[in-house]
């Protein structure tokens, strides 16, 4: 018989493990590599979504409901803002020409008041000019606002108008054409001007005074208008020149007494006097002298103690 022999299996020879020179790479799992990308990225924060509305209807709403932020803010004029950006800086020189300026009106006013006192005028209501109403004029463009009217204190129907005013030499003919004839030989008239008076005020102050009226007398003569004009500068009037030291008392003989003044010193006519300046000179000015007027000069003298002069006030 014959029978397959299975032959017996001998032990199991190990194969030795080789070593690879080369390195594997490292396993990495999908999980930790999404934790490391994560860490690595900045969380962005989502924003919540706004629904946007058409231009119109935004332009819509604003209009017709502001918000309280836009009502409760102060309107800023562009073109305002650019004009302080360009304005100049305030000088120490200019603000002390602003105060120079506002202490001569308030001075000037109050010896104008003097002189308009000595004149025989009332002017105690103006007595109360304070430096605070010199102040708020001279910030405003003109000083209209410091025109006044005042009336003798024994005669209501003789006025004197005070006029503010810096008139140029054109507006200087028709300056006066608001005074009527009827009221011109009753009438003064006082000037402060901010510049110098010059001789274009001296001819105006005389044209006035003999400017003729339109109608006529009842014979049929021409009547003159003598409207008395006087310009004084702010800037020089701040001082009384009545009251100063080395100007001697001036006054203006009455009318009724030149006659028997004449005949006291043996002079037949005006023209044999000494003539003051009208207009022209200061003093004659503040008195009011007239052409025809005899003004008397009383000053000091060293050897009789006094001495008196006249002067006729001539154009």
């Amino acid at each position: 018989m014959s029978s397959d022999v299975k032959p017996k299996k001998g032990p199991r020879i190990q194969k030795p493990k080789t070593t690879s020179t080369t390195t594997s790479a490292p396993i990495i799992h999908e999980a930790a590599v999404s934790e490391s990308v994560a860490e690595q990225k900045p969380v962005v924060e989502q924003k919540p979504v706004v629904e946007q509305k058409p231009v119109e209807a935004s332009i819509a709403e604003s209009v017709a409901a502001p918000n309280a932020e836009s009502l409760a803010a102060p309107f800023v004029d562009p073109s305002a803002v650019q004009k302080e950006k360009i304005k100049p800086e305030i000088t120490i020189s200019k603000m002390n020409d602003s105060f120079v300026f506002i202490d001569n009106i308030y001075r000037s006013r109050m010896t104008l008041l003097d002189i308009l006192e000595a004149r025989g005028y009332q002017v105690d209501i103006y007595r109360k000019f304070s430096p605070a109403e010199a102040t708020a004029a001279a910030a405003a463009t003109s000083l209209a606002a410091l025109n006044f009217i005042v009336s003798k204190k024994d005669d209501a129907t003789k006025k004197c108008d005070v006029r503010y005013a810096n008139v140029s030499r054109p507006k200087l003919e028709t300056f006066f054409n608001d005074v009527s004839d009827d009221d011109s030989e009753n009438t003064e008239v006082v000037v402060m001007m901010y510049g110098p008076v010059m001789d274009a005020h001296h001819i105006i102050a005389l044209k006035q005074y003999t400017k003729l009226k339109e109608q006529q007398s009842e014979r049929g003569e021409k009547i003159r208008r003598k409207l008395r004009v006087s310009f004084f500068c702010i800037d020089t009037l701040v001082v009384n020149p009545l009251k100063h030291v080395l100007v001697p008392k001036h006054e203006i003989v009455p009318e009724e007494q030149h006659k028997e003044l004449m005949a006291s010193m043996y002079i037949t006519s005006k023209s044999k006097f000494p003539e003051i300046k009208f207009h022209v000179d200061p003093i004659a000015r503040c008195i009011g002298a007239v052409p025809g007027d005899i003004v008397k000069i009383t000053r000091p003298s060293a050897s009789s103690g006094q001495s008196i002069i006249y002067r006729v006030c001539a154009p």
